[in-house]
């Protein structure tokens, strides 16, 4: 939210991305890099126009997400162990 400008029903704005954040979280708990980056790609193509897939891909680039969607999911089985 912070990079996009401001929005109104920012309090709401959290509950109502979780349902689309969620799936891809757990891609990222189940993959590789490789894998993860095939999978989030081919949704992108499935779920947006070409350009609407582009600009999404340059914002949250999938390696990116990878790499801290990773990171969380490393430090929550670190703190379950």
């Amino acid at each position: 939210m912070t990079h996009f400008g401001s929005t109104e029903g920012r309090a709401r704005a959290p509950r109502r991305a979780r349902p689309a954040t969620r799936p891809v979280a757990e891609l990222a708990r189940v993959h590789d890099m490789p894998s993860f980056i095939t999978e989030v790609r081919a949704e992108l193509e499935r779920a947006a126009d070409p350009d609407t897939a582009a600009a999404y891909a340059q914002a949250a680039p999938p390696d990116q997400l990878y790499a801290g969607l990773e990171r969380y999911w490393r430090k929550r089985q670190d703190a379950a162990a």
